[in-house]
């Protein structure tokens, strides 16, 4: 396995035993802070050339000779953002992995 180059989702599930799966905590509708009412967005992951979605990696950042930030060991997970629209308050979540079958 060569690991200067991301981990493909079998090498990811091989090593780790996990696999992605939905989301165990669902959301509420209702801002834990205030009680305003939340709604669903994302935080943009912009490069170059393209936008995504922001995504989030398990373990601490390492990074690279030129400053970039290495994410070959870890498996992303989208980030779905909610915001309050009363008070702002954030919250994310990510899926959550459960150990392979």
């Amino acid at each position: 396995m060569d690991l200067t180059k991301p981990l493909t989702r079998e090498e990811y599930e091989r090593v780790t035993g996990l696999t992605p799966a939905p989301p165990v905590i669902s959301p509420t509708n209702t801002c834990g802070k205030c009680g305003g009412q939340m709604e669903e967005g994302f935080i943009p992951d912009r490069s170059y050339s393209s936008t995504d979605i922001g995504a989030w990696y398990a373990g601490k950042p390492q990074f690279g000779i030129m400053g970039s930030v290495k994410t070959a060991a870890s498996w992303p997970h989208k980030i779905r953002t909610y915001a309050c629209l009363q008070c702002g308050f954030l919250e994310s979540y990510i899926d959550r992995p459960t150990p392979a079958a």
